[in-house]
């Protein structure tokens, strides 16, 4: 099946996978704050778009637990897990120095394709919602390159590892808070605050 889009804000909670890529969106912005807690230049820009794909829990990817209010990286207890893990991506990680290990990180310039490829590389499978459902949060709508590629159209790079099973049953639930190219500005703006205004952000008005 195609992939479908959908943007925080203007489809809600009504709309597939709303509820999981507002946990990848919280958990993003936790590995954001991990990375720049060591100060500029020693963890990820804030021009640096975020994804992050939904994959079944394995070893090296556990189930995430939901993000802690006030401490980044701290589970909430009664710590109870979500269900699902994450591979996350970023648009700059191949110039980026991480002071902070983000799991499934793998050379990719387009967020959404390196989350997927570091879940196909991993030999993870993707996390189903529902029957043939999967999700993915990316801060900007996929360009159209990219919108090609995670349906499985042949371009320039490694291909999606997941183009079969997209081109098959699977519906990959895309999931976006900002359109491309012209809420960059706002993303990069976004990306600049605490983590604490970030998540409320995220609860209150995505």
């Amino acid at each position: 099946m195609p992939i479908a889009l959908y943007q925080f804000t203007v489809d809600g909670a009504a709309d597939p996978g709303y509820a999981e890529a507002l946990d990848l969106a919280r958990h993003c912005a936790d590995q954001y704050a991990l990375n720049t807690m060591f100060g500029a230049g020693g963890g990820i820009a804030a021009a640096s778009c975020w994804a992050a794909v939904a994959v079944v829990p394995g070893a090296a990817h556990p189930a995430l637990y939901p993000v802690h209010a006030m401490f980044a990286g701290t589970p909430i207890a009664p710590f109870v897990p979500l269900g699902f893990g994450a591979v996350f991506g970023n648009s700059q990680m191949v110039n980026i120095r991480r002071q902070v290990v983000v799991p499934g990180f793998a050379g990719a310039r387009h967020a959404e394709r390196a989350a997927l490829r570091g879940a196909g590389v991993a030999g993870l499978a993707l996390h189903q919602i529902a029957a043939n459902h999967a999700v993915l949060f990316v801060q900007l709508s996929p360009c159209g390159p990219c919108t090609n590629w995670l349906n499985g159209v042949p371009g320039r790079g490694a291909a999606n590892p997941f183009a079969a099973a997209i081109a098959g049953a699977l519906t990959l639930n895309v999931w976006y808070r900002w359109p491309h190219p012209a809420g960059v500005p706002n993303m990069v703006a976004w990306n600049g605050q605490t983590r604490t205004n970030q998540l409320n952000d995220i609860n209150n008005n995505w």
